[in-house]
């Protein structure tokens, strides 16, 4: 309108023309920090002189007092969030986070802010539970963004979703854990960077914001100890006799989930009355079938220890002997497990922990052999054999038995 009643294009003597115009804010206006506008208003005089003048934002306050432009400035919050959560998505056994176990990670980067982000990059921190580097099989990397940024660039509201997959090694499952995190990070159009480390989505763990996003594996040690023996050297008598060498071969196998160190054995032999006797050499190391050094089983790896005895007659006599072995291992967080070895027969009734026995048959067994000595003259009459002579007789009595 105008203020006397003009219409549109003419201008009485002190009149006032009204116009309007509105505009809702784009996107580009907030990135840009400002909206700016001015008008140019123009009219000519009854004689034709043209005159014209550019509009001042009537505040004097901002140290300009004629004809500058009218300004909105549009202060940036720039505000990134990552967030990463992560999933078993194959589980072999057993159930649960257990080693060849496939995890999936996701992780999703926000534009919480009010402007656009570019250079949006991510930077990950993958480590066990001893803060030991691991590596993913595959990622991260970009999948998509749900407004159809490319990869870099983040519209406001706009999320990023990156994936990555890691496969249970052994060295994860002794730690414990496995941790990770995400730094994302990107530029608001005046340059100021802005960055989030990753939350794992789960407020019930007592943390709130920036938390690692990880995953616990329970540890379950155990150790079982197998002895088994064999005659070697099988001298006359067939089957366990004085002078038989017994093999005895010792498995101690780990059958855990984590690598146990510190792996020992300790050995009881006696015959089977309870006395102890000596084995003749060992037991002593002779191998691991995953190549560890003595005192180390891997998960599945048995070690095996030697040992012989030449069998004496004091075990002969008691009936025959007997021989355990303790084995124990530390698992990776210092806990002992340990096992009385089996002697790998289930049909003697015992089918744990039950020692491993030869038992030797007593068959005890004498003989006498008695004979007379040449007849001689001892009464001295010159014949050999007559009334008055000594007779002599030799009784050989022998041990023809195995006791």
């Amino acid at each position: 309108s105008a203020d006397q009643g003009s219409l549109e294009g003419t201008l009485l003597v002190g009149e006032t023309a009204t116009y309007t115009a509105t505009y809702v804010i784009e996107q580009v206006a907030v990135d840009s920090g400002s909206i700016s506008n001015s008008v140019l208003a123009s009219g000519e005089s009854p004689s034709g002189t043209n005159v014209d003048d550019v509009s001042d934002d009537d505040d004097d306050t901002d140290g300009n007092t004629e004809d500058d432009v009218t300004e909105i400035f549009i202060l940036e919050n720039p505000i990134i969030e990552a967030v990463k959560v992560a999933a078993i998505t194959n589980d072999v056994a057993p159930a649960g986070a257990s080693l060849g176990d496939t995890v999936t990670y996701t992780i999703t980067v926000t534009n919480n802010g009010n402007v656009t982000l570019s250079n949006v990059s991510i930077a990950d921190t993958f480590v066990d539970g001893n803060g030991n580097p691991l590596t993913f099989v595959s990622g991260p990397s970009f999948d998509s963004a749900d407004q159809g940024s490319l990869e870099g660039t983040l519209l406001v509201g706009e999320t990023a979703t990156y994936t990555a997959t890691y496969v249970i090694e052994q060295v994860a499952v002794d730690s414990g854990s496995i941790s990770n995190s995400v730094l994302a990070s990107g530029d608001s159009p005046s340059g100021t960077n802005v960055d989030d480390v990753s939350d794992d989505d789960d407020d019930t763990d007592g943390n709130t914001d920036d938390d690692a996003t990880d995953i616990f594996i329970l540890e379950d040690p155990n150790i079982e100890v197998v002895k088994i023996a064999s005659l070697s050297d099988d001298i006359a008598p067939a089957g366990a006799s004085l002078g038989d060498t017994v093999t005895y071969t010792i498995a101690v196998t780990n059958t855990g989930n984590v690598t146990l160190d510190n792996v020992s054995i300790v050995d009881t032999f006696q015959d089977v009355l309870g006395v102890a006797i000596t084995l003749t050499s060992g037991p002593i190391f002779d191998s691991a079938d995953l190549g560890s050094i003595e005192g180390m089983l891997q998960v599945g790896e048995t070690a095996t220890y030697i040992a012989t005895y030449v069998i004496e007659q004091d075990a002969i006599d008691a009936g025959g002997f007997s021989n355990s072995v303790y084995a124990e291992g530390d698992s990776p967080s210092d806990t002992t497990v340990s096992d009385i070895s089996d002697d790998n027969d289930n049909t003697d009734g015992n089918t744990e922990d039950d020692p491993t026995e030869i038992i030797i048959i007593s068959d005890p067994s004498i003989s006498l052999i008695k004979t007379t000595l040449e007849l001689e003259d001892t009464n001295g009459d010159g014949i050999a054999g007559s009334l008055g002579d000594e007779i002599s007789y030799v009784f050989i009595v022998a041990n023809t038995g195995n006791v």
